[in-house]
């Protein structure tokens, strides 16, 4: 969200000198945030989890129940080892937002090396003009 928020801050000053106080805009990154967040933290029980298939008596068909991660050879909670849970989520929370914020700051450095470039060439220029015009008004 950092990120984000100087690239536009570098490459849309206007528009985000007009969103910077945005309530709006705030509430909308951190409900972003959380709706990750949580998105990757059931991604383990909506679809990677196995479910153990059990007969029930009482009402006569099968029901398919969750198996616990405590194990209680070592009294520990065991996490999700499934290859496919630890490579989507490594994925959704570390790869693709470090490869987004890797593009974005790259684009803030260019332009911020742009406009560097830009005042440079400038300020050359008047230094320029500045010392012709002190060389004409001292010669005559």
């Amino acid at each position: 969200m950092i990120a984000f928020d100087r690239y536009i801050a570098t490459n849309y000053p206007i528009r985000y000198r007009h969103h910077r106080h945005s309530i709006h805009l705030a509430l909308s990154y951190i409900c972003v945030a959380w709706f990750v967040s949580i998105a990757i933290c059931l991604l383990p029980t909506l679809f990677f989890e196995k479910k153990i298939e059990m007969y029930s008596e009482m009402n006569n068909e099968t029901i398919y129940v969750s198996p616990t991660k405590y194990t209680a050879s070592n009294h520990q909670c065991e996490l999700y080892k499934d290859l496919h849970f630890v490579v989507t989520s490594s994925l959704l929370s570390f790869y693709i937002p470090l490869i987004i914020m890797i593009f974005l700051y790259a684009k803030v450095l260019y332009a911020i090396r742009k406009q560097s470039l830009k005042m440079n060439k400038k300020a050359s220029l008047l230094i320029i003009k500045s010392n012709h015009s002190n060389r004409t008004t001292t010669s005559g």
